[in-house]
């Protein structure tokens, strides 16, 4: 029913719930989850800044590890899964 399921992630309560309900479809209809992390960074454009490049990089790595622990607990009950961080 499902080949693919795409899973937004940012590491919060929620979207680990969300996280766990797509990997039991996922589990169930043998899909394969694609899961990402968007770093937003027009939130420091809209206040009138150039993002500081400390900022960014720390948004960044926050990101790629919510992408690896998704990607890593979907795996651990056997569903494929890959991440990306946009």
């Amino acid at each position: 029913m499902f080949e693919r399921i795409l899973v937004p992630f940012d590491g919060s309560d929620n979207s680990k719930k969300a996280l766990q309900v797509a990997i039991d479809l996922a589990s169930k209809y043998d899909s394969r989850l694609y899961i990402i992390e968007v770093v937003n960074e027009t939130i420091f454009y809209s206040v009138g800044i150039l993002p500081p490049l400390k900022e960014l990089e720390s948004m960044e790595r926050k990101a790629k590890e919510d992408v690896k622990f998704a990607v890593t607990e979907a795996e651990r009950v056997g569903v494929r899964a890959v991440g990306e961080t946009l």
